[in-house]
């Protein structure tokens, strides 16, 4: 895939819009006296910075660079590794159903929404934007792992933000007609 520098921006931006406007709309759910605001970012390559060079430039270093100037004191926790998976992030023992049901596709138990849950976040953002439909992997399954995801994350009143896929030229048809699906999920 091409890096495209413009596109890049505009996922920074948009992932500091959204958390910037949850800190905002939501500050007594975020602060109270005494508590560090700690996100922690789940996701693939766009998330873990590839091809943003100097990493200070990947959208989740813009985000903590941003928040550590609005909100001092706060913490982002970049989980991110590229090639990740919805079903990298899933729960710890987590299953994957056939054909994904190999240790490929387990979940990763140092960079999933357990290991997230166990740096007792503020909130979680998610940003895994196109590696499950360049596998194929249907929708109703991409969706059942964000469900059983953010459950995991609700069940300890955490919330939790999904990014959308990015668009991408590259890949076989299939997989970008299931990412235009996605899109619309």
């Amino acid at each position: 895939m091409a890096f495209d520098l413009r596109f890049s921006r505009t996922v920074a931006r948009l992932g500091l819009l959204l958390c910037t406007l949850f800190t905002l709309l939501h500050p007594a759910d975020v602060f109270s006296q005494g508590t560090t605001l700690r996100v922690v970012v789940l996701g693939s390559s766009t998330a873990a910075g590839a091809n943003a060079t100097p990493l200070s430039l990947s959208w989740v270093s813009r985000y903590a660079a941003h928040l550590a100037t609005t909100v001092p004191g706060s913490e982002v926790i970049n989980l991110g590794v590229g090639g990740y998976t919805t079903f990298s992030v899933m729960p710890t023992g987590n299953v994957p159903p056939s054909p994904w049901n190999t240790s490929e596709y387990s979940p990763a138990t140092n960079n999933n929404i357990t290991a997230a849950l166990a740096l007792n976040p503020s909130l979680i953002i998610i940003n895994l934007p196109t590696n499950d439909c360049d596998l194929h992997v249907p929708i109703e399954l991409q969706m059942a792992n964000y469900t059983a995801i953010v459950a995991a994350a609700a069940a300890q009143q955490v919330p939790v933000w999904i990014s959308t896929p990015q668009p991408r030229t590259n890949g076989d048809v299939a997989a970008r007609a299931l990412l235009a699906a996605m899109v619309q999920s």
